[in-house]
């Protein structure tokens, strides 16, 4: 019998004895609580602590995209945009999803390895290697050796020599030459290309060369040296031990090589053996492929527990993380991917989901304590989780080597604490995403560790004893004992917001933590030149490790996001160390920002670009949550919501998921779509082009649908695909709906049915061979041949004008959207992967959606070039060329003279049909800082026909007006829309008003608002006292009663999110002092005796009240001017 059957049987019956026992009903906590990520919304995340603040930061890149973000953790909650810190162009190629925080020079901060080229070939570029120098990223790839261009979707850092110096392992593909590669750190600032020499110049697929799939590198069999992990995307996953002679030696069993469509991975002990064990995220394209939990057996060999341990996901798996979130003492499982928390119950995994957090986000799939509470943290795709705390004790260590690498990894952390032991190991990086480079134990509640042992890659061990919980530590290799580490604070904080050209006088102070006891600080330099004060400006001592500057400042003109910066250097047994603190502050506009105020602004400008000679596109999205078709230009400068309907328009998947499911008739005017408008299933609609006046033309069986539809080029006919209870075939039917004929009889699927130019071919999908191909046929339905042959899915094809090619999708390795003769020969790809790509209407361009931090339109050029994003980031998919001319909407005028009408100027507008009014700016200012955008709008004549809408959009977010304004009212009427609805990630650069509104009606008074409305310089500064104060407290002011200025001190044992605010004896909140995260200690807080625009209060009796989590105090204060 076989022997691993047997060992799984037997682990099999155990696990589910034990499950039986261990698990029970969810307990009633939330564990996380969610905050959405802004630009890019999702991706790839590093996390680790770049600026030595003590604050853990996070570099996130976009999802199958070009965008990167380097956020700054300030220390309160929230996150400041650095991206600027990196002085490198990013290349405008598909970022990798493994970006990577390591110390590669030893010089004692995190620099960054970049990954470009994603799993696609034709986004090929030099990966980034971004050096530190003191908070300023560099790129130095090219003068380190790093020079390969390769399609390189995830790294990982290692010490594989174990000589102090850590090297790189990348994930490259594309083609079959394409190889993973090996860099060994020469140690000098350069690296060497040793794949060959180290054994590891292998081929993980015969069409990709590479993987593509996550990367893990630690010690798998307990020999003290770093083995490699490989999961390979549908080929076998690989494991390579190191034979601690500069070669890896493949022992891949057969439990672990399993061949299916391999995702990320974790990496953890999760059974408190002391090994690491894997889970492997797999079938992330797939719905058969099981997802996989592999047991460390030793010596290398793994075996697949995963129905044992609790663990069934089988299908469309992608991003997973372990994490002792509960704080219980052992590794609990989550993905992204299906969104799924798991908690380990004594090695069984039980699905907490619904308890483990709310909200619309993927759950968090890699760790970090952001807050420093001492609890697991999450970073997720979309949003980041905080960890709600669960009055457990926890332990941390943060390591620091000397003859091993300065960020230790590879080190292996045991933590015994009475029965229980657990051990973790500093990895750099595991694929797809990195987890905080720190190791979390939690302990239940027990209070003490008895004995941490840290083995060292350069085998110095380590054991500490006693220490106690609740606390960060920092070890040094081959040092006695440990050091807490605390973080660097601001002591005095100047406001979150000031007001351009004013004059602020403030306190600038903080307390900067020591790397280590002995460490001299030598200068504090703080640099206030972007909120006009000096670049470069020395900090005095105050006593007590504070530093302090009292500034005055003459406050910029030029409004926006600005910052202030403190360097610290230390001089440390290690050498020179530099901290900086950085905050993010505001400066506001002083006035309003005129669009059109009686005449259009200098900077703005009518956009109307005319109704011909402009392509448009039409093309499905889901602004509302309903699907509706939209239309743009093919620059994306104009965009309107076409159809308006109480239900989804087009149903927007089907069986082959993306397809297109909507097409014009020939002359534009009018749409055919598949849709349910009568609740009897999907079926085959014509309506105007407006959406309106629906006309079923099928009637589907109950179990069966109609999709898919396709007009011919003649319009006297739509083709479309019809299920029938079975699998769908192609079906033809006379333009009203009769004579339909059935063309294909298979007993696969049929579908994507495209015409020839001159109508005398159907160009389609079908799985008749097996797999998913295209085919060709005669429009009768005769003569089928098969035009393509792969392993994998080809689909969504398309006609070109001239009939001479064929645009389709293929999921082959270098595929996407790809262009072939129209007999099947010679495919190439043109665009990255991509769904339902089209002709437009002279076959010079391209147009499909593509999942750029979401799905959105791109536009290319036929050989592939110029690419450039139509629509907004919104959930777009299905875009169809308007094929007729002109356009079904008007664009108005608002060059002429503005006229007057009752005591106010505007605009007078008039329409008969669906109409856009657009203005652009030539200076696009910076909505940061404007809190709305406010305008008039007076329906004069106008009327609001059956079906019809008015609509403002800004840049590339839609807003519903008709909750705002009645057109009915015949009058002016003042409207508000905070910025917030619009969605802004830059420079507010077009606002379109459109409609289908008839008649004539009126617009004016269009601007900016300014946050600040009167807001002035308010002298309230903040102060920190370091200490553990016995109890929450709220002090009473000091003097009370005050005229020009109090004094209010609070202490808070335990660091929380605090707020407090000044409230009249109405009960009307009139000022908030402080709000947002603070660390345990004792604050002073100065205030001015004004409210929160900046207004002298009146003299009275006012509260003042204190809230720290579910604590409570409020105290009087009198005012007298």
């Amino acid at each position: 019998m076989d022997t691993a059957y047997v060992r799984r049987f037997i682990f099999s019956l155990c696990a589910f004895s034990l499950l039986i026992f261990l698990a029970g009903g969810a307990e009633g906590q939330t564990i996380f609580s969610s905050t959405a990520w802004q630009n890019p919304e999702c991706g790839g995340s590093a996390l680790g602590d770049f600026d030595n603040d003590g604050w853990p930061d996070v570099f996130r890149t976009e999802c199958r995209g070009t965008r990167v973000a380097l956020m700054h953790n300030e220390g309160d909650g929230k996150f400041a945009d650095r991206t600027g810190d990196i002085q490198t162009a990013m290349p405008d190629k598909l970022l990798g999803y493994g970006q990577t925080f390591a110390d590669y020079d030893n010089d004692g901060d995190l620099d960054l390895f970049v990954a470009f080229g994603n799993w696609n070939y034709s986004q090929r570029d030099r990966n980034l290697l971004l050096r530190n120098d003191r908070g300023v990223f560099t790129d130095v790839a090219q003068e380190a050796g790093l020079t390969d261009v390769n399609a390189t979707d995830n790294a990982v850092w290692l010490d594989y020599d174990r000589d102090g110096w850590l090297d790189l392992y990348t994930a490259n593909l594309g083609q079959p030459e394409v190889r993973n590669l090996l860099y060994r750190n020469n140690g000098d600032g350069t690296f060497a290309d040793v794949t060959a020499e180290a054994g590891l110049d292998v081929s993980f697929s015969e069409e990709a060369g590479g993987s593509n799939g996550a990367l893990a590198a630690g010690d798998f069999n307990d020999d003290g040296w770093p083995d490699l992990y490989v999961a390979v995307f549908r080929a076998r996953n690989r494991l390579f031990l190191n034979d601690g002679q500069g070669r890896f030696v493949e022992i891949t069993s057969e439990d672990l090589g399993d061949p299916g469509q391999a995702f990320d991975v974790a990496v953890g002990d999760f059974d408190n053996d002391g090994d690491l064990d894997l889970f492997q995220a797999t079938g992330g394209l797939s719905q058969e492929d099981r997802s996989l939990v592999l047991l460390n057996l030793g010596e290398g060999e793994f075996l697949d527990v995963t129905e044992a341990v609790g663990i069934s996901v089988v299908g469309d798996a992608q991003d997973t993380g372990f994490g002792d979130i509960d704080d219980d003492g052992d590794l609990d499982l989550t993905l992204g991917q299906p969104r799924t928390v798991f908690r380990n119950d004594g090695g069984i995994f039980v699905d907490i989901t619904d308890q483990a957090y709310s909200g619309d986000f993927a759950p968090p799939v890699a760790f970090w304590d952001y807050d420093l509470d001492g609890h697991l943290d999450g970073q997720g795709y979309r949003a980041r989780f905080l960890n709600n705390g669960n009055g457990f004790h926890t332990l941390q260590v943060e390591l620091v080597g000397i003859e091993s690498n300065r960020n230790g990894i590879g080190a292996r952390l045991i933590a015994t604490t009475g029965e229980l032991e657990q051990m973790r190991e500093i990895l750099g990086g595991r694929g797809f995403n990195q987890d905080e480079m720190v190791a979390h134990f939690g302990l239940g509640e027990r209070a003490m560790v008895d004995r941490l042992e840290i083995r060292w890659p350069s085998g110095q061990v380590d054991v500490l004893t006693d220490i106690p919980a609740d606390r960060k530590i920092r070890v040094f290799e081959g040092h006695e004992g440990y050091y807490p580490v605390k973080p660097s604070v601001w002591e005095a904080i100047l406001p979150d917001s000031l007001v351009a050209g004013a004059v602020f006088q403030g306190t600038v102070a903080v307390h900067p933590a020591l790397f280590e006891p002995g460490a001299e600080i030598t200068r504090v330099v703080a640099d206030l030149s972007q909120v006009g004060g000096p670049e470069e400006v020395e900090l005095t001592a105050a006593g007590d490790g504070v530093y302090r500057l009292e500034a005055i400042l003459k406050i910029p003109e030029v409004h926006g996001l600005k910052s202030i910066s403190v360097m610290v250097d230390q001089s440390t047994s290690l050498g020179p160390h530099w901290t900086r603190l950085s905050r993010e502050l505001l400066v506001l506009p002083d006035a309003d920002h005129a669009i059109f105020a009686g005449e259009q602004g200098g900077d703005w400008m009518d956009a109307s670009v005319g109704d011909s000679d402009v392509d448009l596109i039409g093309f499905l999205s889901f602004l509302d949550n309903l699907p509706e078709i939209h239309l743009a230009d093919v620059e994306g400068k104009r965009q309107v919501k076409l159809t308006h309907t109480p239900g989804p328009f087009v149903a927007p998947f089907s069986y082959f998921v993306y397809s297109h499911n909507w097409d014009w008739s020939p002359d534009g005017m009018q749409l055919v779509v598949s849709g349910d408008f009568d609740g009897e299933g999907r079926a085959i609609w014509v309506t105007d082009v407006y959406g309106r006046n629906p006309v079923k033309l099928t009637n589907p069986l109950e179990s069966g649908y109609d999709e898919q539809p396709s007009w011919s080029p003649d319009g006297s006919k739509i083709a479309y695909s019809a299920n029938y209870g079975g699998p769908a075939d192609i079906v033809v039917m006379s333009v009203d709906g009769s004579d339909p004929v059935r063309l294909t009889d298979s007993s696969s699927e049929n579908g994507q049915p495209s015409w020839s130019p001159d109508g005398t071919k159907i160009v389609f999908t079908s799985a008749r061979d097996g797999n998913y191909e295209i085919y060709a046929m005669n429009a009768d339905g005769s003569d089928p041949v098969r035009l393509t042959d792969n392993s994998v899915l080809d689909g969504e094809p398309s006609w070109s004008p001239d009939g001479s090619s064929i645009l389709f999708n293929s999921m082959r390795e270098n595929g996407g959207v790809m262009v072939m003769n129209a007999d099947g020969s010679d495919p190439v790809t043109v665009g990255p992967g991509g769904w339902t790509p089209c002709w437009s209407p002279d076959g010079k361009r391209i147009a499909y959606s593509e999942h750029v931090g979401g799905p959105v339109i791109v536009v290319i050029d036929a050989d592939g070039n110029n690419r450039v994003v139509v629509s907004g980031r919104m959930g777009d998919f299905m875009p169809r060329w308007f094929p007729g001319t002109g356009s079904p909407v008007v664009e108005l005028n608002l060059d002429d003279p503005p006229v007057s009408r009752e005591g106010k100027k505007g605009l007078e507008l008039s329409a008969d049909r669906a109409w856009t009014a657009t203005f652009a700016s030539t200076a696009p200012p910076d909505p940061i800082g404007y809190a709305s955008l406010g305008f008039a709008f007076h329906p004069g004549a106008a009327e609001l026909p059956e079906g019809g809408w008015l609509h403002i959009r800004v840049n590339n977010r839609l807003v519903d007006l008709l909750g705002e304004v009645d057109v009915s009212r015949r009058e002016w009427q003042e409207v508000v829309i905070p910025l917030e609805a619009f969605a802004l990630d830059g420079p507010v650069e077009r606002i379109e008003f459109s409609g289908f509104l008839q008649g004539t009606f009126y617009l004016g008074d269009i601007r900016l608002v300014t946050a600040a409305s009167g807001l002035v310089a308010t002298a309230v500064t903040e102060e920190w006292t370091e200490g553990l104060p016995r109890g929450f407290a709220l002090e009473q002011n000091f003097p009370n009663p005050f005229n020009s200025g109090t004094m209010i001190r609070f202490a808070l044992p335990i660091s929380g999110v605090v707020e407090l605010s000044v409230y009249n004896l109405a009960g009307q909140k009139v000022t908030t002092l402080v709000e947002g995260m603070r660390v345990a200690g004792l604050y002073e807080i100065a205030w001015d005796g004004r409210d929160d625009r900046g207004r002298s209060l009146a003299s009275g009796v006012y509260l003042y009240r204190l809230q720290a989590g579910e604590r409570v105090s409020s105290r009087t204060l009198v005012l007298l001017k």
